[in-house]
C-alpha cells in the first residue's frame, strides 16, 4: 500500500475515533510528516530512502516511539531543538501521533481480514465463528504508557478494548450490508446510522458478532427497537407496540412511526435478519 493510501486510511480512522476531529487529524498527520524529515536529518532512526508511513513493524515503531518520548522530555527538545514548530515536541504531539498511528496499524491488521471474510461467507453464524478466531495483537500501544498489560486490571481493560473494536467492526459490516441506509426510513446519513442488535449484545453472547443479528437503524428507531416499542414480523414488516396507540393523533409520531407501520424494511445485500431472533424479540413487544 502506498504512503498516500495509508495517510488516507489513517485520516478516516482519526475522524471516526477523535472527538476533536479537524484539529487532531491535521496535527497528527503533520507531526508524522515532520518526523519523517527530522528522523532522517538528525538521527539514524530512519534511512534516507525510508518512509515513516510505510513502517508497519510494531517493535520498530515502539523503539522510535520510546526515543521520541525521551527526546521530548529534554529541556531543549533534544534532536527536536531548532526544528520548526517547537510546540510539536513541547506538547508531545510527536509521540502522541506515533502511538496513535501504531494503534491504527494494529487495529487495521485485525479489521481488514474480518471485513474480507464478511464478503466471502454467506452464513452469519459461520462468519461469526470465523471472526472469533481472528487475533487482535495485544500491544502496549493500545494501553496507557508504563502499565503492566498482564495485570488483572489491564486484562479487564484488554477485554474492553477488544469488545469496542468488535463493536466498531460490527457497525461497519451492518452499514455496508444495508448500503448505508436506515432500513426503516431509508435515511442515508451515515453519521446518524447505528448497528442495532436484534438479540442484545449484553444477553446473547453467541450472536454478538452474527450479522444476521443486526439491523441498520437511526438512533430513534434503534432506541424504540431496544425498548420493545417496535418489532418486525416474519415478512420483515414493522409492528408497533399497542402501548403507542395514545400517540396516533400526534403529527410527529405519524411521520416517524405510524407511516411505516406494516411497511417492509429495505432488505440487506446478504445476512438477512434471523427470523428466529426476530420472533424472540417480537415476544417482548410491549402489549
Amino acid at each position: 500500500m502506498s504512503a498516500e493510501k495509508i495517510i488516507s486510511e489513517f485520516k478516516k480512522y482519526l475522524l471516526t475515533n477523535s472527538a476533536d476531529n479537524s484539529g487532531k487529524v491535521h496535527s497528527y498527520i503533520n507531526a508524522i510528516n515532520k518526523l519523517n524529515h527530522i528522523l532522517k536529518e538528525k538521527t539514524q532512526l530512519l534511512n534516507h530512502n525510508e518512509n515513516l508511513w510505510l513502517i508497519n513493524n510494531h517493535q520498530r515503531l515502539m523503539q522510535i516511539y520510546q526515543i521520541i518520548k525521551e527526546e521530548q522530555k529534554k529541556e531543549n527538545g533534544g534532536f527536536f531543538a531548532r526544528t520548526q514548530t517547537p510546540s510539536y515536541w513541547q506538547y508531545r504531539y510527536y509521540s502522541s501521533a506515533i502511538k496513535t498511528f501504531a494503534s491504527f496499524l494494529i487495529i487495521d491488521e485485525y479489521e481488514k481480514p474480518i471485513l474480507k471474510l464478511s464478503e466471502k461467507i454467506q452464513d452469519g453464524v459461520e462468519f461469526a465463528q470465523q471472526w472469533e478466531k481472528q487475533n487482535l495483537i495485544k500491544s502496549p500501544f493500545l494501553f496507557d504508557d508504563n502499565v503492566d498489560i498482564e495485570s488483572k486490571e489491564n486484562q479487564e481493560k484488554w477485554g474492553y478494548i477488544k469488545l469496542r473494536e468488535n463493536q466498531n467492526i460490527f457497525r461497519k459490516i451492518i452499514l455496508r450490508n444495508y448500503q448505508n441506509q436506515c432500513c426503516l426510513s431509508g435515511l442515508p446519513l451515515v453519521e446518524t446510522l447505528q448497528a442495532c442488535h436484534i438479540s442484545s449484545w449484553q444477553d446473547d453472547k453467541k450472536n454478538r458478532l452474527n450479522p444476521e443479528n443486526g439491523l441498520c437503524l437511526t438512533a430513534t428507531y434503534h432506541i424504540a427497537f431496544d425498548r420493545n416499542l417496535i418489532a418486525l414480523d416474519d415478512d420483515y414488516r414493522l409492528i408497533l407496540s399497542p402501548t403507542l396507540k395514545e400517540y396516533y393523533t400526534n403529527e410527529a409520531f405519524k411521520f416517524y412511526f405510524k407511516n411505516f407501520e406494516n411497511q417492509k424494511i429495505q432488505m440487506p445485500i446478504k445476512f438477512l435478519p434471523s427470523k428466529i431472533l426476530l420472533e424472540k424479540h417480537r415476544d417482548k413487544l410491549k402489549k
